[in-house]
């Protein structure tokens, strides 16, 4: 900077160093200052102290690469926030129609706990917009007990034992998707609605 001596040898280093701590903690102000204006209800500190986490159960596994990487990004992004467990269960490609149906159900049953709250992806469940969305999470998500357990079936859907079991039944979309995509869909929407909750600007 004009008009400062620059100190030489092993002084300069020292001055570098010094000048790099400054710079650092006021970032660290200024990281805690924003995080201090998100609403204290809902933040990545909050859900790490309160262990807030949901389930996503669905049948088979997602082969294709495109998928895998869009669902890797929103995990990803989503991960400072809310801890996702996901459970895969083999589909019954040798069985068929209700049966079908009947057994890839049963095998998502296995995988939710008595206490957890089903919401079970279903074309003729709830539409919501991404805001009410948001809404509709965020209870589930503070429930104390349980959690929250997301279920997307296979290529010909869920039983009508498990809608039964569910607690809720949520649409994506009135149009019918492969449910590879209805698995990215969700991770997308599921991330939009955690920005809605902290106020953050990724919605419009």
């Amino acid at each position: 900077m004009p008009g400062r001596n620059i100190p030489a040898g092993n002084d300069w280093q020292c001055c570098i160093i010094a000048l790099d701590f400054i710079e650092n903690q006021s970032l660290d102000a200024n990281t805690k200052k924003r995080q201090s204006s998100v609403s204290p209800t809902f933040s990545p500190q909050d859900c790490r102290k309160n262990m807030y986490r949901l389930k996503i159960i669905a049948v088979g596994r997602i082969k294709k690469n495109y998928y895998l990487e869009a669902i890797a990004h929103y995990s990803k992004m989503l991960r400072p926030v809310v801890r996702i467990d996901v459970h895969n269960v083999k589909d019954c490609p040798q069985a068929e129609g209700a049966e079908r149906k009947r057994h890839e159900s049963e095998r998502i049953l296995e995988k939710v706990g008595p206490r957890d709250t089903l919401v079970a992806l279903h074309e003729a469940g709830r539409l919501f917009t991404s805001v009410e969305f948001a809404s509709f999470l965020r209870p589930l998500l503070e429930t104390p007990s349980g959690d929250c357990c997301f279920v997307i079936g296979g290529a010909l859907g869920l039983s009508p034992e498990l809608l039964a079991r569910s607690n809720h039944q949520l649409s994506l979309s009135p149009l019918t998707m492969p449910h590879e995509l209805a698995q990215v869909v969700l991770y997308e929407q599921l991330f939009r609605a955690t920005t809605i909750m902290a106020g953050r600007t990724y919605h419009y």
